[in-house]
């Protein structure tokens, strides 16, 4: 049915992430994403690109992060600043905070991919006849797959229908080393696909885009019914 292009995680809450040859898929989703997340020390609240209410509580809005990259190397944080700068250890607190004119900290937050899992949102997977969709329709637009963050993006032959993924909601997938996911939903989007990131142009007709061609949403949902290891080129089969 399809392969698996890419391999992605975004070790810190709201910013860029890092491509893998291959990870491990626990119950809770890729192993290292988000692990752990920026907190402003003015009002204790974690900052996300597009603040939100969740039932744990709410975010403040802070888009520069998506300029920002984090990665686990050797599986310690490290965040690299536009102009190529990297910082890790103690100098990750005061460089975020001089870059994002705001006093963060860097916290862990063991709880947040759990979380995410109890909603069946542990995995986010994207296709590759759902970008050609939008492509097809806008060539001009900028459709980086990093503007929309999946942690598995996969290619399908070139006869699948556009937006397939929707068509595997309640079904399961085999990849990897074992591993199973079920499709739990669509990916509703919002603004955060429309913004700046390092090397992602500023686009408001992304969105607009993704309304008007699949009713808003973008990608699925998924929870890991069997753990393993997954790497890119590895087959995908759609189980019924």
């Amino acid at each position: 049915m399809g392969r698996v292009a890419s391999i992605r995680r975004y070790p810190l809450l709201g910013c860029g992430g890092e491509e893998l040859v291959g990870a491990r898929l626990m119950d809770i989703g890729v192993e290292g994403d988000r692990v752990y997340a920026l907190r402003d020390r003015s009002s204790g609240l974690m900052l996300e690109p597009e603040g939100k209410t969740y039932g744990w509580g709410r975010t403040l809005t802070e888009p520069k992060l998506l300029m920002l990259n984090a990665g686990l190397p050797e599986d310690e944080l490290e965040v690299e600043l536009p102009d190529g700068t990297c910082l890790s250890g103690e100098k990750i607190n005061g460089g975020l905070s001089e870059f994002l004119q705001r006093e963060v900290e860097v916290i862990e937050v063991p709880w947040l991919m759990r979380s995410r899992a109890s909603k069946g949102r542990a995995v986010h997977l994207l296709t590759t006849s759902s970008v050609d969709a939008l492509k097809e329709k806008r060539r001009e637009l900028d459709f980086s797959i990093a503007r929309f963050r999946p942690n598995l993006y996969l290619v399908v032959g070139e006869g699948a229908p556009h937006f397939c993924e929707d068509l595997w909601v309640g079904k399961t997938l085999a990849l990897g080393d074992g591993v199973v996911l079920r499709v739990e939903a669509r990916n509703p989007r919002c603004e955060v696909t429309t913004l700046p990131q390092r090397f992602v142009s500023n686009e408001p007709e992304v969105l607009k885009s993704i309304i008007e061609l699949n009713g808003g949403s973008l990608g699925v949902m998924c929870s890991v019914v069997r753990a393993g290891r997954v790497s890119v080129g590895d087959r995908v089969e759609l189980m019924e």
